[in-house]
This record gives structure tokens, sequence and C-alpha cells, in this order.
């Protein structure tokens, strides 16, 4: 019900923003294409590090273009590997520790005792197949210290285990360097799903949390199981309370989906943000006491922040177990001349009660209208 197109080249493209479910944006305005893996004509592997650059339209990567595009080539001599089978948190580690900044994730589960900590500039960790990452001893997954700057991180699972970890990834702060950005590619991250959540239960306070400003993710999704291996998933097992949680400014994110997280689905914490698309299912397994009557939703922006832009971003609906009615699909401040959100909705998909209003009180319900996105143009 929501397509955001955005530094598109090419034609029959939707003419204005706002056609109920479209949005047209000519530029994309901070990217940098994901890393890549070739073969040299020596027949050499290298890790391909695009440039970021701003105010984009296309890709910079298609066909040979390649060879022309601004990037930085790395040979595989100063790439390391990992083995699925031999390595851990702590091989991975040492590897970090003695300056080695590329690291590409071979396919496989990884189970790891303590995080994968990333402390230099310019680290590369690029995951090759979706490995999987699963904390074992209620640690994070991955943490970027606060003294790196530009780390870049595709590919990768991230899946909580059976011991709570407070986050699934943590990016810190970052400096002063307003050229220096971190970028997040293909992140998936879920709480349950390979488990038989009625005999054993995986848990994760929240999956990503962003306390660094200039971060740029490109492509997420974050999962709260609504079923797993044994069937559905009931009363709130594989618990996490939110998916994203964005402490810093400047943090944009291209393509983000977050579903079935037992609070606020994402918390906006930080100034000058920006959302291009954003997908969300609310949880099934929820009571009206639990969800409905604690004021939780499925995006919220913080009464301190003063500039957020949000675009083609949709709620969607189906309480499943019980009669649940959520106030709002979206909160955002009030009154202040630097929110603005284009092309904002809810959707009943099935089951019972629904949402009232698409955002701070204004949008009709769905609670009464079964069949039609409730669009808000323009906040």
């Amino acid at each position: 019900w929501n397509d955001v197109f955005q530094g598109c080249v090419g034609t029959n493209l939707p003419d204005t923003e706002c056609p109920e479910g479209y949005v047209n944006l000519a530029e994309t305005p901070i990217i940098a294409e994901k890393p890549f893996i070739n073969i040299a004509q020596n027949g050499k592997y290298k890790l391909n590090i695009p440039a970021t650059k701003t105010n984009t339209m296309g890709a910079d990567c298609m066909a040979l273009a390649c060879q022309e595009a601004e990037m930085e080539r790395i040979d595989f001599s100063n790439v390391y590997v990992t083995d699925p089978e031999s390595d851990t948190s702590a091989s991975i580690n040492a590897k970090l520790n003695n300056g080695v900044k590329y690291i590409i994730f071979s396919p496989g589960i990884y189970y790891l005792s303590d995080p994968i900590m990333i402390i230099d500039s310019g680290s590369v960790i690029l995951g090759i197949g979706f490995p999987t990452l699963i904390p074992v001893n209620g640690n994070e997954a991955v943490i970027v210290d606060s003294k790196a700057e530009g780390v870049k991180i595709a590919g990768l699972l991230l899946q909580a285990g059976e011991k709570r970890s407070d986050a699934l990834l943590v990016i810190n702060g970052l400096s002063e360097d307003e050229e220096q950005y971190h970028f997040l590619y293909d992140v998936f991250a879920r709480v349950g799903g390979p488990n038989n959540s009625s005999e054993i239960t995986v848990e994760s306070d929240m999956m990503i949390q962003i306390n660094s400003d200039r971060v740029i993710i490109d492509n997420a999704w974050l999962w709260r199981a609504d079923h797993d291996i044994n069937g559905q998933v009931f009363d709130r097992d594989n618990y996490v309370e939110t998916g994203l949680e964005v402490n810093g400014d400047d943090v944009i994110t291209y393509g983000l989906a977050v579903e079935h997280t037992l609070g606020d689905l994402v918390k906006w914490n930080g100034d000058n943000g920006k959302c291009y698309f954003y997908q969300c299912e609310l949880p099934y397994d929820v009571t009206q006491e639990e969800f409905g009557d604690a004021g939780y939703v499925g995006f919220k922006v913080d009464d301190n922040v003063i500039n957020f832009e949000g675009y083609g971003m949709g709620i969607y609906s189906y309480f499943r177990d019980y009669n649940v009615t959520v106030e709002n699909g979206i909160e955002v401040p009030e009154n202040k001349s630097g929110i603005i959100m284009t092309n904002v909705f809810t959707k009943y998909l099935t089951g019972n009660g629904g949402i009232e209003h698409v955002i701070n009180d204004i949008g009709n319900s769905t609670v009464d209208n079964h069949n039609d996105p409730q669009y808000v143009c323009k906040y």
C-alpha cells in the first residue's frame, strides 16, 4: 500500500508527492553503495568499498561502470574470511584487535560468547549468504566502538539467544567529523523463529540501538517471530520491546521494516532524522492492557525532537488473540514546523480491533473500515 521512489531514473513514475500510496523523491540525500567482492583481471579477489555521495540519482555500479566509479579496492591479503566451524568471538576479535579492518563472514551459524567489537575507523564487516550471529551469554552480537568512524556492516542476520540481551547490535558515538558516516546494509534481526517458543524462548530488550550521529541504514528487517518451528507464537513469548532505537542525530533509514515487538516498535530520539519507507505490523498476541492502554505505537518520535521527516510509512494491525484498539499508528511532536510526514497510513489486515487514527489523532479509523488503508497525505 505504499511505494517510495527515490533517486530513480526511469519513466512512468508518479509525478506528485502524494497520490495515495506513492511518494516520488528526485534524489537520495546521502548514500554509499554496499561493499562487494569481485575478481580482478589478475585473478585475485578484491573487496570494493564505494565512496559516500550526496544527492544522487541511479546506481554507481552497473555493469562496467564499476571500473570507473570512485571506490577503495582492498586486496584479500588484508581481508580475513571467517569459518563458522572454527571461529569464535575471541578469534574474530583477536583479528580486529591486531589491525585487521576487513572481515568477511562466510555462510553459517556463529555462537558468540562475547560481542564482535569493531574498534577501527573504516572497518568493513560483510556477510555472504546471510551468516547468523547468535549471542549466548546475554551479550550483544556486534558493538561499534565510540572511537571508530566510517564503519560499514552488511549482509548479517542477528538472532537473539536464550539469555536476554540488551540489544543485538549497538553503534556508539561518532566524532565531530561531519564527513564520516556509519552504514548498515541488509542487516536483519529476529527474536524467535528457529526455536519452539512453547519450550524455549529467546529474548532481547531491543534489536538495534543507534547511539551515534550520522548513521545510514539501507534495508533492515527487524522481526519478532509471530510463528516458529512449532507454529504460532502466543502470550508475548520471545520477548523484545523495540526493534530500533535511535539516539543519535542525522540518522537516515532507507527501507525499514519492524514487526511484532511488544512496545513502541521504533523509538526515535535523535534530531534531524529521516525515514524513507517504513513497514510495520503490530504484535498479534497482546492484550488491550499490555499494548493499547500502554499507549504503544508503530513509530514514536520523541517530544524533544525538533526536526524529523518521514515518507511512505505504513502501520498494519492484526490483533489475532485479543480485541485491541490502538489510538495512533504514529506519534510525533505536535506544533513543530520541522516535523514533516508525507503519505503515512494505517491498514487493518485481519483479526480484532484496529487503529483509531493514523498520526497524532489525525486520520480515519480502521476499526470500522476493514477494507481501505487510511492515508494522511501531509502532516
